[in-house]
């Protein structure tokens, strides 16, 4: 499970739930109920870090 929380259309914060898969490629896929998704790839993974590419 995974949290997200970013801007709504009123500038507030809102959180959205929802599930995420790596693939072998180091890509993760973050999945929400609304169906909407988002592919991020990793560039530093550590026990204690996760760095995304931008």
């Amino acid at each position: 499970m995974l949290r997200s929380h970013g801007p709504a259309p009123t500038d507030r914060t809102v959180t959205k739930s929802g599930r995420w898969t790596l693939d072998q490629d180091g890509r993760i896929t973050l999945r929400f109920p609304d169906g909407t998704e988002q592919v991020v790839e990793v560039e530093v993974l550590e026990p204690e870090r996760l760095v995304f590419k931008k």
